[in-house]
C-alpha cells in the first residue's frame, strides 16, 4: 500500500500555526489555513494579491505579489521602473526579489529561501520571516499602488473629505489627484463626489442630451479608473471603433499597456502612475479627445 504524501498535513498544520501566530497584526491578516501551497493575506494593497507559500518537496517558503489582472502589465512595469527604490526595503541577504512574468497577464514578485519544514523548532523564525516580508511589501509597493482604506468614512465626500483622507493613506496620490481634479473643472460641466462608506471619489461628467458620460473617476484608495464599461452604454461611445481608438490613444501614454478586451471593462490603475514624467500631459490629452468626441455628437 502507498505511502501517503506528508505534504498537505504539514502545510495544514503549517498554515494554522502561522495564522495563530499572525493573529496580534492588524495590519495583515490571514486568509483560511489549509492544505493549499499557498494563503491569501488582506495587505490593503491594490492592483495585485498578497500570498505567502510553501513548497514542501522544494524545501522553500515565499512570501509573493502577484499581478493577475488586465492591468497586470502595465502595473508590473511601472513597479519595475522604480525596482531598485522598492528592493531597498529588502536589504537582508537571504531576502533577493525575484521579478517574473509568468504570461501575458500573470507577473509576481516574489521572495523564497530554503528551509526544513519538518523541523518545527525552526517554524517560530520561519513565522517572524514571513511577516516581515509581507510588512515589507506593504511599506514598499503600497507608495506605488496605492492602499485601501481600513475606516469607515462617515457622511458625504467632498474636496476636503477627499484630499484629507488621501493625504492619511495614500500621500503619493495627492499630486496626479490634484492635477486630474483640476482637469475635470477645466474640461467638463459636471463633477460628482461618491458617497462610498469607505472609499471616497470624483467623477467628472459630460451630460449630453438625457445622458451622462464619464470617461474617468478618482478614488482615495490611490487609484483612477477608465470607465469603458459606462462610456460603452450610450453614443457615441457604445461603438466599439471608437472605445478601440480611445484604447489606442491611452496605451501611447507613457508606461500604459493595457489589452483589447478593455473596452468593456472598468481597469483601474495607480494613481502615483501618473507622476511619472510626461505621463499626465498625455492622459489628460488623451481625455481632451475624449470630451471633444462627446460634444461633436
Amino acid at each position: 500500500m502507498a505511502t501517503q504524501s506528508p505534504g498537505p498535513r504539514l502545510r495544514l498544520e503549517f498554515w494554522r500555526a502561522f495564522k495563530l501566530s499572525m493573529a496580534d497584526d492588524p495590519a495583515v491578516t490571514c486568509g483560511r489555513a489549509s492544505s493549499e501551497t499557498w494563503m491569501h493575506h488582506d495587505g490593503r494593497l491594490n492592483c495585485g494579491r498578497l500570498f505567502s507559500m510553501i513548497r514542501v518537496r522544494l524545501r522553500e517558503i515565499g512570501s509573493q505579489y502577484a499581478l493577475d489582472g488586465h492591468t497586470a502589465r502595465t502595473v508590473y512595469s511601472f513597479l519595475a521602473s522604480h525596482r531598485q527604490e522598492i528592493e531597498a526595503r529588502f536589504d537582508a541577504a537571504d531576502t533577493a526579489l525575484t521579478w517574473r512574468i509568468v504570461s501575458d497577464r500573470m507577473h509576481e514578485i516574489e521572495l523564497r529561501r530554503e528551509v526544513d519544514l519538518t523541523d518545527r523548532d525552526c517554524w517560530p523564525e520561519l513565522f517572524a520571516w514571513l511577516r516581515e516580508n509581507l510588512r515589507g511589501f506593504q511599506a514598499a509597493l503600497g507608495p506605488f499602488v496605492g492602499r485601501s482604506i481600513p475606516a469607515a468614512h462617515r457622511g458625504f465626500w467632498n474636496e476636503d473629505a477627499f484630499f484629507a483622507a488621501l493625504a492619511v493613506h495614500n500621500p503619493t496620490a495627492l499630486r496626479p489627484a490634484r492635477r486630474l481634479l483640476e482637469w475635470s473643472e477645466a474640461a467638463m460641466p459636471t463633477l460628482y463626489w461618491g458617497r462610498g462608506e469607505r472609499f471616497g471619489s470624483f467623477v467628472p461628467t459630460h451630460r449630453r442630451g438625457g445622458s451622462e458620460h464619464s470617461v474617468v473617476s478618482v478614488w482615495t484608495d490611490g487609484l483612477f479608473v477608465l470607465r469603458f464599461g459606462a462610456l460603452k452604454k450610450e453614443p457615441p461611445f457604445c461603438d466599439q471603433a471608437l472605445r478601440r481608438e480611445l484604447l489606442e490613444r491611452l496605451n501611447a501614454v507613457p508606461g500604459f499597456d493595457l489589452p483589447p478586451d478593455v473596452i468593456d471593462l472598468y481597469p483601474s490603475l495607480p494613481l502615483a502612475l501618473l507622476s511619472e514624467p510626461g505621463v499626465m500631459e498625455a492622459l489628460t490629452e488623451t481625455l481632451d479627445w475624449s470630451v471633444a468626441v462627446l460634444k461633436k455628437s
